[in-house]
C-alpha cells in the first residue's frame, strides 16, 4: 500500500524590535580683534585707524529618534512517502 503524508511541518516565527534615540549639541564661540597703533605723528587726525573686532557664536542641536519593528513567519512541509501498512512514514516494513 502507498499512502502520502504531510510530516513534518516546520513553523517558525521570528520578531524584532528596535527603539533609538540619540542627541547631539555643538557650540562654537569665535572672535577677533585687530588693533592698529595709535601715534599722534601718524595721521592728520592723531590716530591711525580705529580698532576692529569681530565676534562669532553658533549653536547647534540634533535630536533623532528611530523606531523599527520587523516580523518573520516561515513554513516548511514536505511529504513523506509511506510503503506497505505501517503508519508510520517511510517505514513501510515494520
Amino acid at each position: 500500500m502507498l499512502k502520502l503524508s504531510t510530516v513534518p511541518n516546520f513553523e517558525q516565527t521570528a520578531s524584532l524590535s528596535q527603539f533609538e534615540k540619540s542627541f547631539a549639541t555643538s557650540s562654537d564661540a569665535e572672535s577677533a580683534s585687530v588693533a592698529f597703533p595709535t601715534t599722534t605723528t601718524d595721521s592728520v587726525f592723531g590716530s591711525s585707524f580705529p580698532t576692529i573686532t569681530q565676534t562669532a557664536d553658533q549653536n547647534q542641536m540634533l535630536s533623532s529618534i528611530k523606531s523599527l519593528s520587523q516580523q518573520e513567519t516561515q513554513r516548511f512541509s514536505y511529504p513523506f512517502l509511506s510503503l506497505g501498512y505501517s503508519q508510520i512514514p517511510s517505514m513501510g516494513f515494520l
